[in-house]
């Protein structure tokens, strides 16, 4: 089987992502082999015998603490990837995780994730999660919520997220009532009213003999009164029509009574009892 395991072709240039992928190549071919428990001088040289002219002088640029360590398989490595990716200064690490704002298009989730990825790089050890937490509430351009952060008592990566999310919950559901209360309200126009409406307006009000005004069915003020004319009830004094009926009655008796009769004396003779 081990005719069949194909050794790895020798780096052809000297670009970070060639060197990346014949790496990981070369590892493989180690592992299958069981040259990874080998003698570190002999995995160092096998690697040299692989590498081929590109790599040797790539080797050749690099500098080792000891004079050992050129013999160290994880050494070499480790060195031509630092070759390939330079590790950038502390303070330079520090200064763009102190720097680091949430994106627009990023998450809060995803911005803690991001955040604690470049705390590592910064060796910050047991300060790790404060300093995290500083940078949140240094950089949340919202004042409210910046004030949420500083009112939490115990104030953790876990609480961060739960109060940004309740915070945006609570402004569009904020932002939802004042759009719909800043709508321009529409002018109820009037409604034009038939002639038929018109006319059954009219048609409920009625010239009433009672009380002598105009009022709508069943409202007339003189409903319950009782006439001091005749002590009868719903009508007013002006309106009572028993007084008017008893001073007219002997007028009309007369009248009647002459008329049957033909005699002028008795017509005279009324006619005289009325004018005194």
């Amino acid at each position: 089987m081990e005719n069949h395991i194909r050794p790895p072709q020798p780096l052809s240039n000297n670009s970070p992502k060639t060197w990346f992928l014949w790496k990981e190549e070369f590892l493989i071919f180690m592992k299958l082999l069981g040259h990874m428990s080998r003698p570190e001088y002999y995995k160092a040289n096998l690697f040299k015998n692989f590498i081929g002219p590109v790599g040797l002088e790539i080797i050749s640029k690099l500098s080792f603490n000891h004079p050992n360590d050129k013999d160290n398989l994880d050494i070499i490595i480790k060195k031509i990837d630092e070759y390939h990716d330079p590790p950038r200064k502390e303070i330079e690490r520090r200064y763009q995780f102190f720097n680091s704002s949430m994106k627009s298009n990023e998450t809060i989730e995803n911005y803690i994730q991001n955040l604690k990825e470049k705390a590592k790089e910064c060796k910050f050890d047991n300060l790790e999660e404060s300093l995290i937490i500083d940078v949140v509430i240094l950089h949340a351009k919202d004042k409210v919520l910046r004030k949420k952060y500083l009112q939490e008592d115990n104030l953790n990566c876990e609480k961060i997220i739960e109060i940004y999310k309740n915070h945006r919950i609570a402004t569009l559901e904020s932002s939802s009532t004042t759009n719909s209360t800043a709508l321009p309200k529409q002018k109820n126009k009037p409604i034009p009213v038939s002639k038929e409406t018109e006319s059954s307006n009219v048609s409920q009000k009625k010239s009433c003999w009672r009380c002598k005004s105009t009022h709508e069915i069943r409202q007339c003020p003189a409903w319950n009164y009782k006439c001091k004319n005749c002590g009868e009830l719903h009508h007013f004094e002006i309106s009572c029509r028993n007084v008017a009926s008893s001073q007219n009655k002997p007028c009309y008796k007369n009248m009647n009574n002459l008329n049957k009769n033909g005699k002028p004396g008795n017509y005279n003779k009324t006619l005289n009892n009325l004018l005194k």
